[in-house]
C-alpha cells in the first residue's frame, strides 16, 4: 500500500462507510431519558478529563500545554466502532453510538474551538455551525436521530422495503471495521518515543478512565437497565485513545511528531486491551 492509497481508503471510510454506520446505528438507537442520561454522563466524565488534564499541568511543570487534551475524548469514529462491530456485529452498533454520542458532541462543541483558540484562532458561532453542517459523520448522526425521531426506523423493521435498506447498508458497510484498522495500522509509527512522555500520559489517562468508566457504569444501573452489549460498549470507548485530530492543531511540527508517536502506542495496547476482552466475552 502507499500513502495515497491509505488516503483513498480513509476518505471513502470516512465520507460513506462511517456515516452510514452511524445513520443505520442511530436510526434505531431510541431517544428518550435512557439516552439523554447516557449522553449526559459521557459528556460529564469528557468535561472532568479536561479538568484532570489542566490539573496534570500544574502536577508536571514541564508538560506541555497541550497534554491537558490527553485526559479526554475518545477515538471512536476511526477506532471504536471498528472494535465494537468486530465484537458485536452492526445489528447492535446502536449500543455503542449510543455510549459514544456524548463524546462526540465534547469534541464538537467543547474540545475544537478550545484546540482552535490554543492554536491562536478565535472561531465564531457560524465557523462552529459551518463545520458541523459539513461533517459527513455528523450528518449521519444527525440524519439518523431525525429518522428514529419521526419513526422511519421502526417503518422500515415492520415493512418488507425495510429489508432491502438494510441490506444496501450492509453490503455498503461491512468492510467498514477491516478498513479502519488497515488505515490505522498504516499510520502507526513508534520511531522517537519519548517513554517519559508516553509513559506519563498512558497511565494517567488510563488510570482516570478505568475510574471515570466504572463510576459512570455504577450511576447509571441505578436508573437504567445496562444489558452485557451495553457495558461493553462503554468498556471499548473508556479504553480509546484520545481524538486523532489533535495532532492537527498543534503548530510546532516537533510537538506534532511526539503526539502522533504517543497516539500510535495508545491505539496499539488498546488493540491488545481488546484482545483480553474478546477473550473474556468468549469465555463468560
Amino acid at each position: 500500500l502507499t500513502q495515497d492509497g491509505v488516503d483513498g481508503l480513509k476518505s471513502i471510510v470516512l465520507k460513506v462507510m462511517l456515516p452510514i454506520v452511524q445513520f443505520r446505528a442511530f436510526l434505531q438507537v431510541h431517544i428518550g431519558t435512557d439516552m439523554l442520561f447516557i449522553t449526559l454522563g459521557v459528556f460529564l466524565v469528557c468535561l472532568l478529563g479536561l479538568f484532570v488534564g489542566r490539573m496534570s499541568l500544574k502536577v508536571f511543570p514541564r508538560a506541555e500545554s497541550y497534554e491537558r487534551f490527553l485526559y479526554t475524548s475518545f477515538e471512536a469514529g476511526m477506532l471504536g466502532y471498528a472494535l465494537y462491530i468486530i465484537l458485536y456485529g452492526n445489528a447492535q452498533i446502536a449500543n455503542f453510538a449510543t455510549a459514544a454520542f456524548g463524546q462526540e458532541l465534547y469534541v464538537f462543541l467543547i474540545m475544537v474551538p478550545a484546540l482552535q483558540i490554543s492554536d491562536g484562532k478565535k472561531p465564531t458561532l457560524k465557523d462552529a455551525a459551518l463545520s458541523i453542517a459539513k461533517n459527513p459523520i455528523l450528518i449521519g448522526i444527525f440524519a439518523g436521530m431525525l429518522g428514529s425521531l419521526v419513526g422511519l426506523g421502526a417503518l422500515l423493521n415492520r415493512s418488507a422495503a425495510g429489508e432491502v435498506v438494510y441490506s444496501v447498508m450492509e453490503f455498503a458497510s461491512a468492510p467498514t471495521a477491516a478498513l479502519m484498522l488497515i488505515v490505522i495500522g498504516f499510520g502507526l509509527a513508534f520511531r522517537g518515543i519519548d517513554w517519559r512522555f508516553t509513559a506519563r500520559t498512558t497511565l494517567g489517562r488510563a488510570g482516570f478512565l478505568a475510574l471515570a468508566c466504572f463510576a459512570l457504569v455504577s450511576v447509571l444501573k441505578l436508573f437504567l437497565p445496562i444489558e452485557p452489549a451495553m457495558l461493553w460498549a462503554f468498556v471499548i470507548l473508556f479504553l480509546l485513545p484520545p481524538s486523532y485530530i489533535i495532532p492537527f492543531f498543534l503548530p510546532e511540527e516537533r510537538d506534532v511528531r511526539k503526539l502522533s508517536t504517543y497516539l500510535s502506542m495508545y491505539t496499539a495496547l488498546s488493540i491488545a486491551a481488546f484482545f483480553v476482552i474478546v477473550v473474556l466475552k468468549t469465555v463468560s
